[in-house]
């Protein structure tokens, strides 16, 4: 029955009607691989901005690595040279790099992933991190976000509810 209606109403339209409907299919197959291709850049260009940022955090991330390597004293001191005044003051200057890497790493890709590493390294620090000196002095200064991993790192020493089960921190003693 179809294909007679169907067949009846080529029959019964003219060269013009005919050219109109084919033209208004061909809009509509245009519109709709537009439409697909929009989509498609979109996700493409949000895959690259993301991989961007990604690679801009692991900049940081890598100065400040090498900062604790060539520092290695700072980056996580014994008690007896925390006690020493020029020590402390070192290592003070060294936490306050820890913390502005962690702040930019933060704006430029606040993942899980990264929230975890700034956690893990923020842990090393717990007992400054808990001082009053730090508490009333550069704490109030750091973002909402880094706020919560250092109270965090502070509470649950960076095994808390932001690490994840497959990430595990590196254990010299192990």
């Amino acid at each position: 029955m179809f294909l007679v209606s169907y067949g009846t109403l080529l029959t019964d339209m003219t060269l013009y009607q005919f050219a109109n409907m084919v033209k208004g299919f061909a809009i509509a197959v245009g519109v709709a691989a537009a439409i697909v291709m929009a989509a498609k850049w979109w996700q493409r260009s949000q895959r690259a901005a993301r991989v961007t940022r990604e690679a801009h955090a692991k900049r940081v991330y890598a100065t400040y690595l090498l900062q604790a390597m060539q520092h290695p004293e700072l980056a996580r001191p014994s008690g007896e040279e925390a006690a020493k005044s020029r020590a402390r003051t070192q290592y003070q200057w060294f936490l306050g790099f820890l913390l502005t890497t962690a702040e930019e790493i933060l704006l430029v890709d606040p993942s899980d992933t990264w929230r975890e590493t700034i956690a893990r390294q923020l842990a090393a620090h717990r007992e400054f991190l808990a001082s009053a000196a730090f508490r009333e002095g550069p704490y109030r200064g750091l973002s909402s976000e880094l706020k919560g991993l250092v109270d965090d790192a502070i509470v649950h020493g960076g095994e808390g509810p932001t690490k994840s089960s497959n990430v595990r921190p590196l254990h010299a003693n192990r």
